[in-house]
Parts: C-alpha cells; sequence; structure tokens
C-alpha cells in the first residue's frame, strides 16, 4: 500500500447553497460535543465542506441574519476578521431549533475522525504486531541467547528499552482503537485517544490533515 492509499482523507466537500437552520444546528452540535472553539472554520466542518475562502463568504450572510435574529451570539472581532469570530447559540435558538423540522446535518468531524482513525488502526494491527515482536526477539537473543559472550553494554539495554516502549506503546494504542473505542454520538464529546499518526511514523502530521 502506498503512502498516498494509505492517507486518510478529509471526505470534506466545497461549500454551496444553506439554509439558516441548517447553520444554527451546525453551531448547536460543534458546541454539543465540545468543540474548543466554535469559529467559521468548525461551522464548515460540521456542514461538511471544506475549509476555504468560499465556505466563509457563503457562512457569513446566514451568521450575519441569525445574530440578527437573536439566535446566535458572537465574540466582538473585526469583520475583516471574521475567521477569528466566535458563535454561540442563545436560548432563543434553541428554542427555535426545537420547534423547527429536525436538520440533517452531515457526520459530525468526531465521527469522521473516529471512522477513518479506526480504518487506519485496522490497516496497521499486522504491522504493529510484527515489530512488538521483532523487539521482543531481539530482547531474547540480547539477553538469553548471546552468540558472542561479553557484556551487554548500556547503550545497547536503552536501545532495548526505546524499541520495547514505542513498541508495546503502539500495540495498545491499535488494540484501544479497534477493540474499545466507542463510537461517538452527536450528543456529547467523545473520547479521544492519541494521535494515529505513530502507527504511521513515516506519514507526517501536516499530510494526515491535507
Amino acid at each position: 500500500m502506498s503512502e498516498k492509499d494509505r492517507q486518510p482523507t478529509s471526505e470534506l466537500g466545497p461549500s454551496g447553497p444553506v439554509s439558516d437552520d441548517a447553520v444554527l444546528a451546525a453551531v448547536a452540535r460543534a458546541e454539543r460535543i465540545g468543540e474548543r472553539r466554535v469559529g467559521v472554520k468548525e461551522i464548515a466542518e460540521h456542514l461538511g465542506w471544506r475549509y476555504n475562502g468560499g465556505a466563509t463568504t457563503r457562512l457569513r450572510p446566514p451568521l450575519g441574519r441569525l445574530v440578527t435574529g437573536g439566535l446566535l451570539d458572537s465574540s466582538d472581532v473585526p469583520r475583516w476578521r471574521i475567521r477569528w469570530k466566535e458563535w454561540r447559540i442563545t436560548e432563543a435558538g434553541q428554542r427555535h431549533l426545537e420547534a423547527a423540522d429536525p436538520v440533517d446535518l452531515p457526520e459530525s468531524p468526531q465521527h469522521r475522525r473516529w471512522r477513518q482513525d479506526r480504518d487506519v488502526a485496522f490497516w496497521a494491527m499486522d504491522g504493529v504486531r510484527a515489530e512488538a515482536r521483532r523487539v521482543i526477539d531481539e530482547a531474547y537473543d540480547l539477553l538469553w541467547d548471546r552468540r558472542v559472550e561479553r557484556p551487554i553494554t548500556e547503550a545497547e539495554i536503552c536501545a532495548i528499552r526505546r524499541d520495547f516502549e514505542a513498541a508495546m506503546r503502539a500495540f495498545a494504542l491499535v488494540v484501544r482503537m479497534c477493540e474499545r473505542w466507542p463510537e461517538p454520538t452527536d450528543d456529547a464529546r467523545g473520547e479521544d485517544p492519541e494521535s494515529v499518526t505513530q502507527l504511521l511514523p513515516d506519514l507526517p502530521e501536516r499530510q494526515r490533515s491535507a
């Protein structure tokens, strides 16, 4: 499998027409699942859009209407710095959503990450197991099955300890992701294991999010 084939994709699409209720629902869901901030980027991702200038342009009018209508509050920043602005749903906005027809939002960012990272973990399982076995065999050879009788050096011990800790940490992570990572819902923040990129040490983090 090539690096390109194994790279998780964002699966986000271009921005498009959107209703005010959908934008309001996106803000509400982002708050429910505990996003650290709810800005234009987070709202776009909850709508299934790639975050770019087009998404910002699409969102500016409905966000303005929702604030004017008292359904959203926003932080006070200059208009030209909209990317730094944050939004919060008001009590009136929550009542509006409860009374309106349900909005069918696309998959949430946290669920998308859960699905993609588990796919990577399942793919990496065999390699992680093989690396753990290799390190254990190497430690056995070093400690009990030496071909050359000489003292074990401190450098050798440190190297095998480093390799063992890394292999077992990766093995524990892949087992947790494949077997014990509960599927997140849209009602609360899900569990957040360590980054799956440590299972792919040659894949830079910046490429994963591209």
